[in-house]
């Protein structure tokens, strides 16, 4: 079902969140993105693939939802689980803009760790992004409502990407569903 449904929507990026190794092998043939708890097979992968007769890869770099980032398979903060995130600056064969794509995997049990890891993607994306313009996608188990998602909005730190919530401009009355939809306001 998910190779169909690839074949019929042919995106040009996708993100993928719980990935387990023989799902990626069976996924990826280029793709970035280390597994969670060892950069290498173990865990899984918050990873992000992207259509390559269309778009160019010129970096990638993958980061961990943690206090100590540079740091494999360790939990931070509230967090139930370890969680990474993959970000890649992409450049387009036939326009030549650039743009970041990001995609990760918030804790879905740590209120803290879903505010500090909102805090760290919006600073290492902005980093990878460089004043280019940027998109986010994930499983961040966040509604519009907690303070984790007000900090990817409206984000206090200087060097923070404050991004736009893309389900709320499209649909902007609020209804009985949350959903949100992150890129960067260097639209």
């Amino acid at each position: 079902m998910l190779f169909g449904t690839l074949k019929q929507l042919d995106p040009d990026l996708v993100g993928f969140q719980e990935v387990l190794a023989d799902q990626h092998d069976a996924i990826v043939t280029q793709m970035p993105g280390d597994a969670r708890n060892d950069g290498r097979r173990a865990g899984e992968w918050a990873t992000v693939g992207y259509r390559t007769a269309r778009l160019i890869e010129l970096a990638h770099g993958d980061f961990r939802l943690s206090e100590t980032s540079e740091v494999l398979g360790r939990k931070s903060w509230d967090s139930a689980l370890t969680r990474i995130g993959a970000g890649v600056r992409l450049r387009g064969r036939t326009n030549g803009r650039e743009f970041i794509y990001a995609n990760t995997h918030f804790d879905h049990v740590g209120t803290v760790a879903r505010q500090e890891a909102s805090n760290l993607v919006a600073r290492r994306v902005a980093v990878l992004a460089a004043g280019a313009p940027a998109r986010l996608t994930g499983d961040l188990d966040l509604s519009e409502d907690t303070s984790a998602c007000t900090v990817l909005v409206h984000p206090e730190a200087a060097d923070a990407i404050r991004w736009i919530d893309a389900y709320r401009t499209v649909h902007p009355q609020r209804g009985p569903t949350k959903r949100t939809g992150m890129r960067s306001r260097a639209q």
